[in-house]
């Protein structure tokens, strides 16, 4: 392998800001029913759907923020991109499928409507934070932008292989 980033989600603080509040309500509404024994609110939740809005929300939600991520590898036989902790969200992409890539700068919201595995009119996105990656095209029309925090050392891994 040649060349390897891995971003996380973590560096997206305003994210922060709307998971903690989301995940200390629902903390507090666990204790205060489960173990307290005091129904939250005039029309409490039952215990059940509680339980799997805490552990939704409460503890799987934070984990993925805090494990979440990409990994982008620029290997022999081709790029792979891995959605980090979902190993069933890894794309491949042959060298040979590759018509053109450059690094560029782009904007997540107007682009894409954010980051992610996104699809916009400037095709599809795999991004985790920041403004820059890799626009690859494709020889059959479609395009695909990387995002990454070094733009032009992904460009200088994949001409390694792809000239």
């Amino acid at each position: 392998m040649s060349y390897q980033e891995v971003q996380r989600f973590s560096s997206l603080g305003w994210v922060w800001l709307v998971i903690l509040p989301i995940a200390g309500l629902i903390w507090y509404s666990a204790y205060q029913q489960l173990i307290a024994g005091q129904p939250v609110g005039t029309r409490s939740a039952p215990d059940l759907m509680l339980i799997i809005y805490w552990f939704a929300f409460g503890i799987a939600m934070p984990l993925l923020f805090l494990g979440g991520g990409m990994r982008t590898e620029v290997r022999a036989n081709g790029l792979h991109l891995h959605a980090l902790p979902f190993p069933f969200c890894s794309k491949y992409i042959d060298y040979n499928a590759i018509q053109t890539y450059e690094a560029r700068k782009y904007r997540p919201l107007r682009d894409f409507d954010g980051w992610g595995i996104r699809f916009g009119l400037g095709g599809k996105a795999y991004t985790v934070s920041g403004n820059q990656g890799v626009q690859i095209v494709f020889k059959d029309g479609r395009r695909l932008l990387i995002g990454s925090q070094h733009p032009d050392q992904l460009v200088d891994a994949i001409n390694r292989y792809k000239t």
